[in-house]
């Protein structure tokens, strides 16, 4: 079950498939204004509590949020936005040349694939050539075990190469160590693989954990959609009668 109330906890909420549904390419997604009004109330009611923690960057996230600018964690972790706005960046020292060109040579072979470069991380969409996932896994995971410093992770319809140890659930956990976040209990929400190690971490430090989606979870509460969870979202953001 979800919390009654959220007085006493930090919010962490992944974006693609939780605030808004799965697009056919990453920036054709689209923010109810409800919801969008929502978190906006919600951040206050929590004292800044709230972060959006994503495999987008933060750029792409501020864009579509605008003109909010909430605590966010970006790229896996990669990127991380305080509550006051100061930046916390992790800037590993990562090689893709070996993977961008096989990346590449997968691209040009098959134009149904889409590359998204984001700096710290290399994602790889099959949503529009789902039938090519098993060849670019078979090119992509021999080069990404070759390198200890790189990690794969397979989301929907998405192969993104990032570096390794660096996950959503390290991003809440350096959320959890300072204010507004520390001494609350952490609500993790998402919808993919991607986000179980936010889950993970959540339920750890005493929290919850909800996967939208996926009858396979670690997560105590599973819904089966995000419609249930977002109306959650805007009914704890009206005001107590």
């Amino acid at each position: 079950m979800l919390p009654e109330s959220l007085a006493d906890w930090a919010l962490f909420l992944d974006f693609d498939g939780t605030l808004v549904d799965i697009a056919p390419t990453p920036d054709a997604v689209v923010l109810e204004p409800s919801l969008h009004s929502a978190l906006g109330d919600l951040a206050g009611q929590l004292d800044g509590a709230l972060a959006i923690v994503s495999g987008r960057p933060i750029a792409e996230l501020d864009h579509f949020l605008a003109p909010l600018r909430l605590a966010a964690a970006g790229v896996h972790g990669q990127e991380m936005r305080a509550a006051d706005g100061s930046r916390k960046d992790l800037s590993p020292d990562l090689d893709f040349a070996a993977l961008r060109q096989a990346v590449d040579s997968l691209t040009g072979r098959h134009p149904a694939l889409l590359l998204e470069d984001k700096g710290y991380a290399l994602a790889l969409h099959t949503r529009a050539a789902p039938e090519l996932a098993a060849e670019c896994l078979a090119i992509l995971a021999p080069l990404v075990e070759a390198d200890p410093a790189l990690a794969l992770l397979k989301g929907h319809c998405v192969f993104e190469i990032k570096a390794a140890g660096v996950d959503k659930g390290l991003a809440l956990r350096r959320f959890m160590q300072e204010p507004p976040f520390a001494g609350r209990k952490p609500l993790f929400v998402g919808d993919d693989t991607t986000d179980e190690d936010g889950i993970a971490a959540a339920q750890a430090l005493g929290g919850l954990g909800v996967r939208i989606g996926a009858a396979t979870s670690g997560a105590t509460v599973k819904l089966e959609s995000p419609g249930p969870f977002r109306q959650w979202l805007m009914d704890q953001a009206k005001p107590s009668p």
